[in-house]
């Protein structure tokens, strides 16, 4: 509290010099030179480090944060060479692609063409929906619990279900699983 008291009152006497001397002729050294070396004088006598230190130590703390970050997040040249995929790569997986699919307009998505089946060991379309469908007709999604709960009854007829029952039934089960590639099930998030 002392500190600030006489910090006050050092400002309040440059004020009152710069006042002063604006009313006097100039001299050979400006009111603004003394009042900053008063201060100078005062921050180095009480042992606080000046703005000039403190730009210092932030700088260099600045730096050197940066250049670590740099340093951990480098990536290996020799890894880069031969990851990507040469041009003649690319051209060939386009024209494999092209010999085997088309472009739909009414869906705006690329369909197989007619006598070309999946990738061997992936499940076809129709396959996923069914075992979504058959996840549903056993299990009900409880809004109080937030959770599926299997049936006691037995399987529910999904088509005497209304639409919209139907989708928001399904809505909740497509943001409750994912289907894994490699198990080859719909699986809980």
């Amino acid at each position: 509290m002392q500190r600030h008291k006489r910090g006050a009152a050092q400002i309040g006497l440059c004020v009152a010099r710069t006042l002063r001397t604006a009313r006097e002729p100039r001299s050979s050294g400006t009111t603004a030179n003394r009042c900053r070396e008063l201060d100078n004088r005062r921050q180095t006598e009480v042992g606080v480090f000046t703005l000039k230190h403190l730009h210092t130590v932030s700088l260099l703390l600045g730096l050197s944060l940066a250049a670590f970050a740099a340093w951990s997040n480098a990536q290996n040249v020799a890894d880069k060479t031969g990851a990507s995929p040469t041009r003649a790569q690319i051209t060939t997986q386009r024209e494999s692609f092209l010999m085997t699919h088309r472009w739909d307009e009414g869906t705006e998505l690329w369909v197989m063409k007619p006598g070309f089946g999946p990738p061997a060991g992936v499940k076809p379309r129709g396959e996923v929906v069914a075992a979504r469908d058959e996840y549903l007709r056993n299990n009900r999604w409880d809004e109080l619990s937030r959770r599926w709960t299997p049936l006691r009854s037995g399987p529910r007829d999904m088509s005497a279900m209304s639409r919209e029952q139907v989708h928001a039934e399904t809505l909740h089960f497509v943001r409750t699983h994912r289907w894994d590639e490699t198990n080859e099930a719909w699986v809980a998030k």
